[in-house]
């Protein structure tokens, strides 16, 4: 008699463990898809504040101190520059590099 107790209690035991199990497993499943929307999520609201921010600002107001012939072809050197955020204009070199895609606007006053 005692051996059947034994027999009942180990598969009402098994039965309980394999439930427990599947709830477990359906738990962990719910827990990492609710935890990967929230990291999608996180993701894609940090790419949009990180891309907000690495946009970068670029001036560039510079002049000439003398006035004097400018040679076609030549670059044009400017020695005062006045604002280069972004450093996108060579002072040494005249050369401005746009190293952003953007829209750039350039105005020339004689």
């Amino acid at each position: 008699h005692n051996h059947q107790i034994q027999a009942d209690l180990d598969r009402l035991n098994n039965t309980l463990n394999h439930q427990i199990q599947t709830d477990l497993d359906r738990l962990n499943d719910t827990l990492n898809h609710q935890m990967q929307s929230s990291l999608d999520l996180l993701n894609t609201t940090l790419s949009q504040q990180i891309q907000d921010v690495a946009v970068p600002r670029v001036n560039f107001n510079a002049r000439l101190s003398s006035t004097g012939d400018v040679l076609g072809g030549d670059p044009l050197i400017f020695d005062d520059v006045l604002q280069n955020d972004g450093n996108n204009y060579s002072p040494s070199t005249g050369h401005f590099t746009a190293r952003h895609s953007g829209t750039y606007f350039f105005a020339v006053t004689t």
